[in-house]
C-alpha cells in the first residue's frame, strides 16, 4: 500500500461529509472511480466509490 498524503481543502470537505475527522485521515488515492483514505493511527483503509 502506498503512503497517504495530506488532504487538500476539497478532500478535507469530502472526508467531513463522510462523517470522519480530516485530521485523522490521509489520502491514498483520489481518482475518477474511487476515493481511498487511510487512518493515521490504525492504518485502516477505507474505500469510497465516486458518484
Amino acid at each position: 500500500m502506498k503512503h497517504g498524503k495530506r488532504p487538500t481543502l476539497k478532500q478535507k470537505e469530502k472526508i467531513k461529509s463522510l462523517g470522519l475527522d480530516p485530521k485523522e485521515w490521509l489520502v491514498v488515492k483520489d481518482c475518477m472511480k474511487t476515493f481511498d483514505i487511510v487512518s493515521k493511527a490504525s492504518g485502516e483503509v477505507k474505500k469510497y466509490p465516486r458518484l
